[in-house]
């Protein structure tokens, strides 16, 4: 009799567990997902499945933990059914692009997120990362369009004129890579990123005299990069400044920068 109410009890449990509504599953999972307890939630929308095999939701969220977990493969393969289930929902498209570009698969995430754009074309995030793309397949005629578009739809955006600046950049565009680094200046002004930058910018414009202030700034946001010290010293020598270029190149020799040391052995003897 002992026996029988423990296997009856069980059997309560089981039943508890498993009468859960798909709301309180949710919950459960996204609780999981909050505290990071990623395995846990993929356990939940398994079984959310395994009730409903046309459960998207599940599927979409289920990839996302497996991506956290950098199970890449099996991520994909769930968003791809979420895809297939709702082909026309612009975030499981945005998800599986994004993947796609984690993994450097260019095309792939261009071709997802152009999806995603058809069905949702006022969301500036999507431009901006379909420039992203473009611009790491060289493609930068078509990223800065997508990033005046982006632009046109939210003009504060913060990384978005950083990104343009260095597609206008790549295509020798240097005085509209000047504009754009200056106002990511003016909207990060503790972000190094744009300051040594636009100083090459400027001295491929043989700008030198504006060149060496940014490479100042760029070394006092940065006092560690060789690099800075070897563009202000080749900024200040064009300039005219030998003693002060040799003074710079010396100090990026000295932190083993090899194109400084080069000069140093030609031009400071």
């Amino acid at each position: 009799m002992k026996q029988l109410t423990l296997i009856l009890c069980g059997l309560a449990v089981m039943q508890t567990a498993y009468s859960q509504t798909p709301e309180e599953n949710s919950r459960a999972a996204a609780a999981k997902m909050a505290q990071k307890d990623y395995a846990g939630a993929i356990a939940v929308y398994t079984k959310a499945i395994e009730i409903n095999p046309k459960d998207v939701y599940a599927y979409n969220k289920r990839g996302e933990a497996k991506n956290k977990m950098q199970d890449y493969s099996g991520a994909l393969a769930d968003f791809t059914k979420a895809i297939e289930l709702n082909p026309k929902n612009a975030v499981y498209l945005y998800n599986r692009a994004s993947l796609e570009s984690a993994q450097k698969d260019y095309g792939s995430a261009v071709i997802d997120i152009s999806k995603a754009i058809d069905v949702s074309p006022e969301h500036e995030e999507y431009y901006s990362f379909r420039g992203d793309a473009e611009s790491n397949m060289k493609n930068y005629q078509a990223a800065i369009s997508d990033f005046n578009k982006a632009i046109s739809l939210k003009p504060g955006d913060k990384d978005i004129y950083y990104l343009r600046a260095v597609a206008k950049y790549s295509i020798l565009d240097y005085t509209g890579a000047i504009a754009d680094f200056t106002q990511d200046m003016s909207m990060n002004p503790t972000e190094p990123r744009s300051v040594s930058l636009r100083g090459n910018a400027k001295f491929e414009l043989k700008d030198y005299d504006g060149a060496i202030p940014d490479f100042t700034k760029a070394i006092e946001m940065n006092p560690g990069s060789s690099d800075n010290y070897l563009f202000r010293g080749e900024s200040k020598l064009r300039a005219g400044d030998k003693n002060g270029a040799c003074a710079d190149l010396q100090k990026s020799a000295g932190m083993g920068n090899g194109k400084a040391q080069n000069i140093v052995a030609i031009q400071c003897k």
